[in-house]
C-alpha cells in the first residue's frame, strides 16, 4: 500500500493548559483529557461536581469514558450522548456528575464543540477575542450546546471551567462573576496590548485571583487551542518488498511537502537512481558505531538506516549536553523534535544483513521493529505519528 499526498498545509493544535485547586483543596476537581489522531486533536475539560477527591473522580469518570468512545469510533456527538445519559440519571441517582466540554479540531481546521453544563468558549481570531453562543439541542433528556467553526493558523480557542467564569461572584461588581463577557472583554485588552496568545492563560489565571480576594474560590481550569501549520516530516526506509513498485514510491515520496529523510545506504542508492540525481558520501564515518551519512539533491537528510534508526531511538530524550550534536544521529533527533507530524514510509523488503550475528551482538533491532518502538517514543512527546508500509 501507498500513502496517499496530504495536504501540505495541515492545522496543527499547540495546547496550553493552565489549572489550579481551590483553595484549601490539594486535588483539583477538573480534569484535562488531550489526544492526537491521524484524523483530529481533542482536548476534552470535565468539572467534576464538588471539589477534593470526589470531583476529580467524577470529571476523570466522564473523561475517560468519552476519550474512550471516541477512540472505538464513535462520532462526537453519539459519545457525548452516552455521558450526558449517564449524568441526566446522576441527577436523581448517586452517580458522580460532571459538566464537560469536548473541543475537536480536525486537521484540515475544522473545529466541533459540544459543551454539557460549562461555560461557553472563547475564539481569537485575527487579534479579536468574542464569546461564540452554542447552538442548543435536546440531546436525551438533557440539552447540550454545539459550535462548528473553521479555524485558521493563529486563531485560538480557550476553554475554561466556572472558576475562571464565577471568579469573584457576590464580591462588589463581581456580585454575578467575572462572567465570559467579563473574560473576553478582558482578554481583547490585553490584545490591543500587544499581548501574545501564549501569554493570555497567566494573565487571566492571575486576575481570578485577583478579583477573588487573593485566592482560588474553585477549581480552576483552562485551556488555549492555538492553531497553526504544522511542520512535517517525511522519513522512508527501506524499498518496497515488490521491486516493480520502486519508481511509483520514489516519485511519490520525492513529490511530498514537508522535510524528507532517507534512512539506508541501499535505499538511497535506488532513490537517486530513480530520480537520475547523484548520492554523495559527504561524512565519513570518525568512529565504527558512528552511521555514514550521504546527500541527494531535495532531501533533507540521507544516511544509513537501521543503525541510524536505533541510535536515535536511544538519544531522543537524553540529555543532549552530552550528546555529540555533530553526527546524522543527532540530525535526525533535531528534525524529529522540531516537527508536528512524523510520516514514515517503511518498505517491507527484507534486508538480509538485519539477520546477521553482529547486529544482534550489538543490540540493533531491525528496521521494523525499531521504527515501531521509535514511533511509540515520538507519540509519547506529542507528535503525530503515522507508520505506513510500502510494499
Amino acid at each position: 500500500m501507498m500513502r496517499q499526498k496530504r495536504n501540505e498545509h495541515e492545522t496543527f493544535v499547540d495546547i496550553i493548559e493552565l489549572q489550579v485547586s481551590k483553595t484549601g483543596q490539594n486535588v483539583s476537581g477538573d480534569v484535562i483529557f488531550r489526544e492526537r489522531s491521524a484524523e483530529a486533536t481533542t482536548v476534552i475539560l470535565c468539572d467534576g461536581l464538588g471539589s477534593g477527591i470526589k470531583a476529580n473522580l467524577a470529571a476523570n469518570m466522564a473523561a475517560s469514558r468519552i476519550g474512550e468512545l471516541l477512540r472505538l469510533g464513535l462520532p462526537v456527538r453519539r459519545s457525548c450522548e452516552r455521558v450526558v445519559g449517564t449524568m441526566h440519571s446522576a441527577r436523581t441517582e448517586d452517580i458522580p456528575f460532571a459538566a464537560f466540554i469536548i473541543a475537536r479540531i480536525r486537521h484540515d481546521g475544522f473545529a466541533t464543540i459540544l459543551s454539557y453544563e460549562m461555560p461557553m468558549p472563547l475564539f481569537v481570531k485575527d487579534g479579536f477575542c468574542y464569546v461564540r453562543k452554542p447552538h442548543y439541542f435536546p440531546l436525551g433528556n438533557e440539552v447540550v450546546g454545539e459550535i462548528g467553526i473553521m479555524m485558521k493558523p493563529s486563531d485560538a480557542l480557550i476553554l475554561v471551567t466556572d472558576g475562571v467564569s464565577q471568579a469573584g461572584m457576590g464580591e462588589g461588581e463581581y456580585r454575578m462573576g467575572w462572567t465570559m463577557e467579563g473574560v473576553c472583554t478582558y482578554v481583547n485588552g490585553l490584545l490591543r496590548g500587544g499581548a501574545d496568545i501564549k501569554d493570555l492563560s497567566p494573565a487571566i489565571f492571575k486576575n481570578v485571583r485577583a478579583i477573588s480576594g487573593d485566592t482560588y474560590g474553585d477549581d480552576t481550569s483552562l485551556v488555549t487551542l492555538l492553531c497553526r501549520n504544522a511542520e512535517t516530516l517525511h522519513i522512508l526506509t527501506g524499498l518496497p518488498e515488490n521491486k516493480m513498485r520502486d519508481k511509483d514510491v520514489i516519485q511519490s515520496f520525492a513529490s511530498l511537502g514537508g522535510k524528507k529523510v532517507v534512512c539506508g545506504s541501499t535505499t538511497a542508492e535506488v532513490v537517486a537512481r530513480v530520480l537520475d540525481r547523484k548520492v554523495e558520501l559527504f561524512d565519513v564515518p570518525k568512529a565504527y558505531y558512528e552511521p555514514p551519512a550521504y546527500a541527494i539533491d531535495g532531501f533533507d537528510l540521507v544516511t544509513e538506516g537501521a543503525i541510524t534508526l536505533n541510535q536515535a531511538y536511544n538519544i531522543l530524550d537524553a540529555d543532549w549536553g552530552t550528546c555529540d550534536l555533530q553526527s546524522p544521529v543527532s540530525d535526525l533527533c533535531r528534525l524529529m523534535k522540531s516537527a508536528d507530524r512524523i510520516n514514515f514510509w517503511v518498505g517491507d523488503a527484507v534486508n538480509k544483513a538485519h539477520a546477521d550475528i553482529v547486529f544482534k551482538q550489538m543490540n540493533i533491532l531491525p528496521r521494523l521493529k525499531i521504527v515501531e518502538r521509535l514511533a511509540d517514543k515520538l507519540r509519547n512527546m506529542e507528535k503525530l505519528v503515522t507508520v505506513e508500509h510500502v510494499v
